[in-house]
């Protein structure tokens, strides 16, 4: 009488136990793409925020010079 719980021991073979180890611990091509697609759109809004705080610290520069089209000169005290 054959094993009918839920690992049958009498059916493993060597390439169904690596296909199963590698299918659990590999991911697939589609997650490994939507991986790397999720790196390469961090990497750029890194790219996005270092441009940002240039642009701020070139305008509190500009507004410290009180040269026009500052951030300074643009806001109107109440």
């Amino acid at each position: 009488m054959t094993s009918s719980g839920p690992l049958d021991v009498s059916r493993l073979t060597i390439g169904g136990t690596l296909r199963g180890i590698f299918n659990t611990v590999l991911p697939e091509g589609g997650q490994r793409t939507a991986r790397r697609n999720a790196w390469e759109a961090v990497c750029a809004d890194r790219v996005r925020a270092r441009g940002r705080h240039e642009a701020w610290v070139e305008l509190d520069r500009a507004a410290a010079e009180g040269r026009p089209g500052s951030r300074s000169s643009s806001v109107t005290s109440a």
